[in-house]
């Protein structure tokens, strides 16, 4: 039996299944290889043919290094090389399975991990974005992104509270008597006198409230929805004033703008004039806007034919404040400043200079 110690010079291992031993032979010192189907078996020297023993698993081994991949079931024998550099005497079947590429099962976590990624950017580009709020008349009430949480001291408001308040706004009949029950803000007088121009404000009784709902990304506001007589349906933006009173915010209502929607082509305002509009990406450039540095939007509103489109400069904020994430694509109500620019034929084409907010309701006064 040859000696054991002097049988086993190395093995280069990477598994239990998967390796190639290399050995010296104890009479002729050939350095042979042994897959591990002839571990513990007696196997014939390919160099003098004296059987040696391939040791097992329990018998004493020097660990080398782990790099290699053996196939096949025959001794190999090495020659002319040394203990350090027997590998690459290896047969091709041996090498090339050292070769089968990239292991593809560890890619599946990086797939998976991609794919919920990918999968979550679609669901907010596309599916996140806020619904408008539908207002009689077809007159449309901001959809709200500022973030609030609504505190404990907030009071939703009642049924017979709004029915109160709806009924009080059927009996105004000017800008005067209707004005205790809106909403402050800045300028409000003027406004209203800007809007009625000597009109009367005229509101069906209400029959019933329908519902409250409230605004989750604006504090202490709720739309309320009402029918009134001659089912005609209504709704607004209810919120409480400085006196702990029920008010409608009236600028939402109306849709308020400093010049009337469809009087602006023919004004064409060269200082910056507030607007309520929805706005719709889209990509019409021309008279001197160009994409490279401007972005455009189609802006439009409720009940109207008029079409404006509105330039934002790429080199400003404005384009980010316009397409927010979750909202990007689709109509989107805005209360924007524009202006008309110079040397500028088409009546369309229009300067926006600020956007007020990302809604119809004008932010409280800090």
């Amino acid at each position: 039996m040859p000696n054991e110690s002097l049988s086993v010079v190395l093995r280069v291992a990477i598994g239990e299944r998967d390796m190639m031993s290399g050995y010296i032979c104890p009479r002729c010192r050939l350095l042979v290889s042994a897959s591990v189907e002839l571990l513990g078996a007696d196997v014939s020297c390919p160099g003098c043919r004296s059987i040696i023993q391939i040791p097992g698993f329990d018998d004493p081994l020097v660990l080398v290094e782990p790099v290699l991949q053996a196939v096949g079931t025959d001794l190999h024998a090495h020659k002319n090389i040394s203990s350090e550099n027997w590998r690459d005497d290896l047969p091709l079947d041996v090498l090339s399975a050292r070769a089968k590429g990239l292991p593809w099962l560890m890619l599946l976590p990086v797939f998976g991990i991609a794919s919920v990624l990918l999968a979550s950017l679609i669901y907010v580009l596309f599916f996140t974005h806020f619904k408008p709020i539908e207002l009689a008349q077809q007159k449309l009430v901001p959809e709200v992104e500022s973030r609030g949480q609504i505190s404990n001291a907030d009071k939703v408001p009642t049924y017979a509270e709004l029915e109160t308040l709806l009924t009080k706004l059927s009996q105004a009949k000017s800008p005067g008597e209707l004005r205790p029950m809106l909403r402050e803000v800045p300028e409000l007088e003027a406004k209203l006198a800007n809007y009625y121009k000597g009109s009367e404000f005229t509101l069906s009784e209400p029959v019933d409230v329908i519902a409250i709902t409230e605004i989750r990304h604006r504090t202490g506001f709720y739309l309320l929805r009402a029918l009134l007589e001659g089912a005609e349906k209504w709704a607004g933006v209810v919120t409480k004033n400085t006196s702990g009173m029920w008010v409608i915010d009236w600028e939402s209502y109306v849709g308020y703008c400093d010049i009337a929607w469809d009087e602006l082509p023919k004004i064409r305002p060269k200082e910056p004039s507030v607007v309520r509009v929805a706005r719709r990406k889209n990509e019409y450039y021309n008279q001197g806007f160009s994409s490279r540095e401007w972005q455009s939007f189609e802006l439009t509103y409720p009940n109207s034919d008029t079409i404006l489109i509105g330039y934002a400069s790429r080199r400003s904020a404005l384009v980010q404040q316009l397409l927010p994430i979750g909202n990007r694509f689709g109509l989107m109500d805005v209360t924007l400043k524009i202006h008309y620019p110079e040397n500028v034929n088409d009546p369309r084409l229009v300067i926006i200079d600020e956007v007020v907010t990302n809604d119809w309701i004008t932010p409280n006064e800090k």
